[in-house]
């Protein structure tokens, strides 16, 4: 099932980011010991899923790979040659005996890299046959996931092959007969199996990897609930690309579908934002989060506007940007519905009387719609005067205050409304009014004598 992502969403949590300074959650999760496993990591973090039984087919497999600590005895190299063998554009031995004679002879003759690649590419297939069944059997039985129990057909499909069992159960030197019989088995008559075991070994790869995750970050596995009123709840949640962070709980459910988010200036809102969305994109792939538990409803989709670039090529300002996302979100919510939407600091771009009133207008008409949730982070706390009066908003706010002239950040979610304002201390600490005053002076026409 369709989970809706888009672009500006993936830039929002920096899925992919190669932003300088920045941490991808690719990066993090990028452990694997192939680039098959890359590429296999890569195309299940462009496919969230709306499944609850994918997703927990998934989560399961890794969750098995983390219990029982499978160490995948596979390098990149060996998956590489396989690769080149399988992709070899040549003509496939000729399966006789007359044949194989001839081509072994010939490469002993003069130096042949068309027969070298093929040797070598059969001699790393059946090493990585034999690793498999070996991961195959303890697989089966250690009670794993059923998913992991169905990938494992791919292994029996090329095992139950007689002439294949055969060549495996033997420690001998391949014959030239089993050289040119193996080609045409597998670059000919199987190469949809061989091709199927080696995407049942990248898949293995990122699994290994996520759960290395777990084990090295303390993540946790998320919990599905399958339930028509969405409700998701965390359990000290934080941001990855943050150290030492701050844990933060939340409960959120149908009955207060919106959360009104205030606070000052570097308190963590914009933080805490992207941890959520960062932590329902991971349960919707089927991975582990940052976060020491995470229970979560099924979402068909997620979209953020947190950081949201001007168009200036097409001649639109940032407000009128705004106003076109609000659009698209509104069309997705028509269109789709059981989405998890966050907005950081509604019409920014706005005049405050053009914000405030927008903000107000927008808040009131999202507390109408019954299933999505929303998260609406403001400096404007005047808004909440107006909002109390919703029946399914719940106010949030980021602990602060002063100790003394100095202003402390505590990190933690409360309960209420943020009326403190840090702007003008943060402001004046910087001494940007003194070097303004300084440079009037440096630079008074009438003191320099013009």
């Amino acid at each position: 099932m369709h989970f809706k992502l888009d672009s500006n969403t993936l830039k929002d949590l920096d899925i992919f980011s190669e932003k300088a300074g920045s941490v991808s959650i690719y990066s993090i999760f990028n452990r694997t010991r192939t680039l098959g496993g890359r590429n296999m990591l890569v195309e299940m973090m462009e496919e969230p899923s709306a499944s609850i039984e994918f997703l927990v087919a998934r989560r399961d497999s890794i969750e098995y790979f983390y219990e029982h600590r499978i160490i995948l005895e596979i390098t990149n190299n060996q998956l590489d040659l396989v690769e080149h063998y399988l992709n070899f554009n040549k003509r496939c031995l000729r399966n006789n005996f007359a044949d194989a004679i001839f081509d072994n002879i010939n490469s002993k003759i003069q130096s042949s890299s068309y027969y070298y690649t093929i040797e070598t590419g059969i001699n790393n297939i059946l090493k990585l046959l034999k690793f498999a069944s070996i991961l195959s059997l303890k697989i089966k039985q250690n009670e794993s996931t059923g998913y992991l129990q169905d990938r494992c057909q791919v292994i029996d499909n090329l095992m139950n092959i007689k002439f294949l069992k055969g060549i495996l159960s033997t420690e001998k030197k391949l014959t030239c007969f089993n050289l040119n019989a193996l080609d045409q088995l597998f670059r000919k008559q199987e190469l949809i199996k061989v091709k199927e075991l080696l995407r049942f070994v990248y898949e293995m790869d990122v699994f290994e990897s996520a759960a290395e995750v777990v084990r090295q970050k303390e993540w946790s596995f998320p919990e599905y609930i399958d339930t028509a009123i969405l409700e998701v709840k965390f359990l000290d949640l934080f941001h990855p690309a943050i150290e030492e962070a701050v844990g933060n709980n939340l409960n959120i459910s149908g009955e207060e579908s919106i959360i009104f988010l205030t606070g000052p200036n570097t308190a963590g809102k914009s933080s805490f934002l992207k941890a959520t969305g960062l932590a329902l994109y991971l349960a919707h792939i089927g991975f582990p989060v940052p976060a020491a538990k995470m229970t979560t409803s099924i979402f068909k989709g997620l979209i953020t506007t947190i950081n949201l670039p001007d168009n200036i090529q097409n001649g639109q300002s940032h407000y009128y940007s705004e106003v076109k996302r609000l659009k698209e979100t509104a069309l997705n919510i028509l269109g789709t519905g059981r989405l998890f939407i966050i907005f950081d600091e509604l019409f920014k771009g706005a005049s405050p009387k053009d914000a405030y009133e927008a903000s107000l207008l927008i808040i009131t008409s999202l507390s109408k719609i019954n299933n999505c949730i929303f998260i609406i982070s403001t400096h404007i706390v005047e808004l909440a005067n107006e909002l109390r009066v919703l029946p399914n908003i719940s106010f949030k706010y980021f602990d602060s205050g002063f100790d003394g002239e100095k202003p402390f950040f505590t990190f933690k979610l409360k309960d209420g409304v943020s009326d403190e304002r840090l702007g003008m201390y943060i402001l004046k600490n910087e001494g940007v009014v003194e070097t303004l005053e300084k440079a009037a002076i440096a630079f008074d026409v009438k003191d320099l004598g013009r």
